[in-house]
């Protein structure tokens, strides 16, 4: 499984997440300014875990909005915006480290001290 990692993800936390050994597509790096519903689609056809900052990714989601055909293996979204840099960085790439092979199917906010981790409606 690897991660495509949305355009609004911080650099240092992609080359962290490769420097860890995961396999990590970005957006940024492969089609910047690619709109969301082609995101996802992209995440559905690579069998990827999407990581996000764009809170829009999480009302489709959470919200049930979704094609009913459109399947993700998992959706990670970053609610870091009011931590330093480095810091961001240290918390996402410590839960990959620890959770990957739990968040599969899985829609997951990552905010702070606490992380909220619920099913996907389509996965």
């Amino acid at each position: 499984m690897c991660i495509l990692a949305d355009e609004n993800v911080d650099r240092p936390i992609v080359e962290e997440l490769r420097n860890k050994g995961f396999e990590v597509k970005y957006i940024l790096e492969i089609s910047p300014g690619t709109e969301n519903g082609e995101v996802l689609e992209m995440a559905q056809q690579e069998e990827a875990i999407l990581l996000t900052a764009d809170k829009d990714f999480g009302e489709l989601v959470y919200r049930g909005c979704l094609e009913e055909d459109l399947k993700l293996k998992g959706l990670v979204l970053i609610r870091l915006s009011n931590y330093p840099l480095k810091k961001r960085t240290k918390i996402v790439s410590e839960f990959f480290e620890k959770e990957y092979q739990r968040i599969k199917g899985k829609f997951v906010v990552l905010s702070g001290k606490t992380v909220r981790i619920r099913p996907l409606r389509f996965s």
